[in-house]
């Protein structure tokens, strides 16, 4: 049995680790381990070494697209928001996203906004349904009264 210390081959662009199991080396900040090497990682235009130095992260009002970094393009009445996914922007209040745009949100009479990013935009007041576009009154049949929710009797 042989007790001897073996050597650590550390690579170019890395440095020795105390571990005492795995590889026993860790690539310096800037670069990433690609087939037992180190090699520097490609900050795009529009992008910043991420906190853990081993690959980018696109600046806010960029996404990523494969290897760059693209615009996101906000539409008129909307804002960029930091969300992870999806079109990386939101409507105004008042407006709602129907495809690439901001459009505003027809409230009819009875009826308010609601901060919704899908359905209409907007709901009935109290004592009043959504029916085709606008708000109609409920018609509450004598010796009964106004409930807040439909699940309860027939519809």
């Amino acid at each position: 049995m042989d007790n001897a210390c073996a050597g650590v081959e550390v690579p170019v662009n890395a440095y020795p680790t105390t571990e005492s199991f795995g590889r026993r080396w860790a690539c310096l900040r800037g670069h990433q381990e690609v087939d037992e090497i180190c090699v520097s990682v490609t900050v795009p235009q529009n992008a910043y070494l991420s906190s853990t130095g081993d690959r980018w992260i696109c600046n806010r009002g960029f996404r990523e697209a494969g290897e760059f970094c693209t615009a996101i393009l906000v539409p008129t009445n909307g804002f960029l928001a930091d969300l992870s996914s999806g079109s990386g922007w939101e409507c105004d209040r008042g407006f709602r996203a129907v495809k690439e745009a901001c459009v505003s949100v027809k409230v009819p009479e009875n009826g308010f906004l609601v901060a919704s990013s899908n359905g209409l935009g907007w709901s009935c007041e109290r004592g009043f349904r959504a029916s085709d576009g606008t708000c109609l009154a409920v018609k509450v049949p004598q010796h009964a009264y106004l409930v807040d929710t439909t699940s309860y009797g027939p519809a």
